[in-house]
């Protein structure tokens, strides 16, 4: 409306005058004059320099600084076109539109400031926490339906928030495209319905997080999907294992808890000479210290509750691949609904811009106490892949540029020893998860691994005695002397 009375009022001042053309006076609210009233004429005669004025105030509402009319911004954006002028200018009651009303104060407080302000331009993403978004018109609606619009429907379909962290996550790990998810489990189970059908086989290491084996070992079977699963020495023969129903590898490295790492580059040459889709789980090494999709690999899976976001604050999960695979997924994620929320995304989007600063803490931190460890007579084992007893070290130091916060060890005395260190623990804390910037301790067989059974455990190189650690980023004295305490006699 406000725009279709300043083209009016331009054309009007650039108009010649004419005698037999005389507006009605028009009616305003309050007690503001009203137009063509010998107490205020702004019309008679009507210049080009108050003109503008008028469209200055009708299309940006913001006052215009006239001394003469204080009132005018707030006139011109709420006044009634007075019905007498539709006998001059037959299009005049098209301006008698909603727009022009007074609006109830229940009906303010739900529309009043709402929209983009273009004078805000944010440093950091803001939390879209919109769950759903405006169309323009039906038109628009349509063109994002045929798939020929970016513009935002619905917060489980897309969210402003939510992709730019995922940008940044596919910037991290060399993806063209990444997904996020509301749980690591969330995106391992997306990941394997948007892939695989009735029929389908996925072979996947038997050293794995024990939430993955079990959705692989009793969960899929259901919807005839079969899971096998092979040692790590086999994932390194992989191309006589793949069969004709094989449409997806599924592996570790390094591997929970016991660290053993793959050869992703092996393992993804092999899986793409069969055609054969490869993930690899790369939520122990992060981006910082290792990129799967440069190697060969598919598909990258996090979760992202460990050391991306780094505070042990936020649960979420992540897909990084090509954007084909990507757009293959996506349907499993709109319709299972396993999106993150704008929030938890906002927070571990702010955590991600310091992850290169904590994992280099974390290395550091994770190696000396390894080293630390493998002098200690109360130890038996430890498993870290920067140390040069590790199985896999060498096959570690070519594809990584650091080693990771993770260390795992077992007690010489057993599961008497390790729960015997657990309970001691003073400055570590007794918890599961990993990744924070506190350091944490965890005992396998009864957090991550829990439930599974001897044969599994053995597959899996898990014993009784196994004691996790996550590294964090404290002083690492610090660290060394609660550990010395724990395993003292």
């Amino acid at each position: 409306m406000t725009c279709a009375f300043a083209r009016w009022t331009c054309a009007r001042a650039w108009a010649r005058p004419c005698a037999r053309w005389r507006p009605q006076p028009f009616r305003t609210p309050g007690r503001l004059p009203r137009i063509g009233s010998p107490a205020c004429s702004p019309f008679a005669p009507l210049t080009i320099r108050r003109a503008l004025l008028i469209l200055r105030a009708c299309t940006t509402r913001r006052p215009i600084g006239c001394a003469r009319y204080p009132n005018w911004s707030s006139w011109a954006t709420t006044m009634r076109i007075g019905s007498s002028l539709s006998r001059w200018w037959p299009q005049a009651n098209e301006l008698r539109t909603f727009e022009m009303t007074k609006r109830h104060p229940d009906t303010e407080l739900v529309h009043a400031g709402e929209g983009v302000t273009s004078a805000a331009t944010p440093v950091t993403t803001p939390i879209y926490s919109s769950s759903t978004f405006r169309f323009a018109s039906a038109a628009e609606l349509e063109a994002y339906q045929q798939g020929r619009s970016k513009s935002f429907i619905y917060s489980r379909y897309a969210n402003p928030t939510v992709m730019a962290v995922e940008a940044k996550l596919a910037a991290a790990e060399g993806g063209e495209a990444a997904m996020l998810l509301s749980s690591g489990m969330a995106a391992t189970s997306t990941a394997l319905f948007g892939l695989l059908r009735s029929g389908d086989e996925v072979i996947c290491s038997a050293a794995i997080y024990g939430g993955t084996l079990q959705v692989l070992s009793s969960f899929l079977d259901r919807f005839g999907i079969r899971a096998r699963f092979v040692s790590m020495d086999q994932l390194g023969a992989l191309e006589s294992l793949i069969g004709p129903s094989t449409k997806v590898v599924w592996f570790e490295s390094p591997t929970n808890p016991t660290l053993r790492c793959a050869d992703i580059a092996v393992v993804a040459a092999a899986c793409r000479a069969k055609g054969v889709v490869s993930i690899v789980d790369n939520t122990f090494a992060s981006p910082v210290n290792q990129q799967p999709l440069a190697l060969g690999a598919d598909m990258v899976m996090h979760s992202a509750t460990k050391y991306l976001n780094g505070h042990s604050d936020v649960t979420a999960g992540a897909l990084v691949s090509s954007k084909a695979l990507i757009d293959r997924v996506m349907p499993a994620r709109k319709l299972l609904g396993g999106v993150l929320e704008p929030a938890s995304a906002y927070a571990l989007g702010r955590g991600m811009k310091t992850l290169g600063v904590r994992i280099a803490r974390h290395n550091a931190n994770a190696l000396t106490i390894a080293r630390w460890l493998e002098t200690h007579s109360g130890v038996s084992r430890v498993c870290y892949p920067g140390l040069e007893s590790h199985p896999d070290h060498d096959i570690a130091r070519k594809q990584m540029r650091g080693f990771g916060g993770m260390v795992c060890f077992e007690c010489r005395d057993g599961q008497d020893g390790a729960v015997r260190f657990f309970d001691r623990i003073a400055l570590i804390q007794r918890a599961a998860s990993l990744g924070g910037i506190e350091s944490l301790c965890s005992l396998p067989v009864l957090t991550s691994q829990y439930g599974l059974s001897n044969d599994q455990l053995a597959e899996a190189g898990v014993t009784s005695g196994m004691v996790r650690l996550s590294v964090g980023l404290e002083d690492s004295d610090d660290l060394i002397a609660d550990l010395r305490q724990a395993l003292g006699s």
